[in-house]
């Protein structure tokens, strides 16, 4: 039996890494054909299309060339790179290395189409040129996002895979003219709330509860106000209680109940929120381990339910 076991891991790291191998030689392979298109193409129009066009115009067909090729190779490449670091580390740790090499080789893209068009790129970078093309780019839209991705990146306000709730005045939510909730007091914040898939150049994805994936452009997110989801929870439900029934005399029981909550991690605090004439309405607060608020906020009111309509009918 020890030797059957050790066979078989063997065999599956073995099979692992033939996968990885293939991959590899996949992303080899969609470069050097990348690269051979992008030679031909050149030879092409270099030969039967481009005294047609007159050297100015055919420098930008030879830019757009370049571009599409070193464009393939870079997405090639952080993929490749992010399917290696995935093997060794979470996403939240290898998607910082994955944004340097991208943002690394979009400027190398960037050379290269400057180098294409007749620019002196040597010139450039060592010049005050450069330096003055950058900062004055990065005050418009063009490399605002990408300045504030690196920004993101490197001061780390959340990690991929955080749940956290975006607030941004750039993004208004129209609010609703009638109460969200009937008994409720819960805050009516117009926010994103979800997971954090990606940081990418320009946008941050948020896949929210519903599944659908919010983007949000870096440079808006930066302004932001971001809230990381913790943990635990805080959830409050309400219940409306007739005054036959006496608080002192259900509040424990209540309490307890609510306790067997999958994922309470305290006792819950039952008060007198609100009174009426002939009903009083009771808060139960409690802090939970849980994905999803209102499915737990449900599963109390639920129990809430299942004990208290019950002793309504004995009272009447």
């Amino acid at each position: 039996m020890p030797s059957t076991t050790v066979k078989y891991d063997q065999v599956y790291g073995s099979s692992m890494d033939n996968d990885y191998g293939r991959r590899v030689l996949m992303q080899v392979a969609i470069v050097v054909a990348a690269l051979m298109v992008a030679v031909i193409s050149y030879y092409l129009f270099d030969n039967y299309y481009a005294h047609i066009l007159g050297p100015n115009l055919s420098r930008f067909v030879y830019a757009a060339i370049v571009s599409l090729f070193i464009y393939a190779a870079v997405r090639v490449v952080v993929a490749g790179v992010e399917r290696f670091l995935l093997r060794f580390m979470d996403v939240s740790r290898a998607h910082p290395f994955v944004f340097l090499v991208s943002l690394v080789g979009y400027v190398i893209l960037a050379l290269a189409v400057l180098w294409a068009i007749g620019i002196n790129v040597t010139s450039v970078v060592l010049g005050g040129t450069f330096l003055s093309l950058i900062i004055g780019l990065a005050a418009q839209s063009v490399l605002a996002n990408m300045f504030a991705g690196l920004m993101i990146i490197v001061s780390r306000p959340f990690r991929v895979g955080q749940q956290v709730g975006i607030l941004a005045w750039q993004y208004g939510i129209a609010l609703p003219s009638y109460p969200p909730k009937f008994f409720s007091k819960d805050e009516i914040r117009p926010s994103y709330n979800g997971k954090v898939v990606s940081v990418s150049i320009n946008y941050t994805t948020i896949e929210e509860e519903s599944g659908n994936l919010v983007r949000i452009a870096n440079s808006v997110l930066l302004q932001a106000s971001v809230t990381i989801r913790g943990k635990y929870q805080m959830v409050r439900a309400r219940y409306e209680i007739p005054k036959s029934l006496q608080f002192s005399t259900i509040s424990r029981e209540i309490a307890g109940r609510v306790a067997e909550i999958k994922g309470c991690q305290e006792a819950p605090v039952v008060t007198i929120d609100e009174t009426a004439i002939n009903t009083y309405v009771i808060s139960i607060l409690g802090k939970f381990e849980t994905k999803s608020t209102d499915v737990t906020r449900s599963e109390i009111l639920r129990r809430v339910m299942d004990y208290v309509e019950p002793l309504k009918g004995k009272t009447d």
